[in-house]
């Protein structure tokens, strides 16, 4: 069983003419109990995936495509 499921998520920051794409395609799922570290170098968008889990990113970022699912709920679609 999958307590919390991450698909295809893509978050862009909105700077200029063009979007940067902070975020492109992360996927992964967590059973409950499990742990899940995120490891990078700087700027490759781990804060940018952890902010878009809690959908705290800041003004000029938008969640473009993907679901965040917990308890088979997806979480993008709920109000705030």
């Amino acid at each position: 069983m999958t307590l919390l499921s991450v698909r295809n998520l893509a978050t862009h920051y909105l700077t200029g003419d063009l979007p940067v794409r902070a975020v492109d395609g992360v996927s992964f799922g967590l059973a409950p109990g499990e742990i899940l570290g995120l490891v990078g170098e700087s700027g490759c968008g781990k804060t940018t995936v952890g902010f878009s889990l809690l959908r705290l990113l800041p003004a000029a970022a938008r969640i473009v495509e993907g679901e965040v699912l917990f308890e088979g709920q997806n979480l993008l679609t709920k109000s705030q």
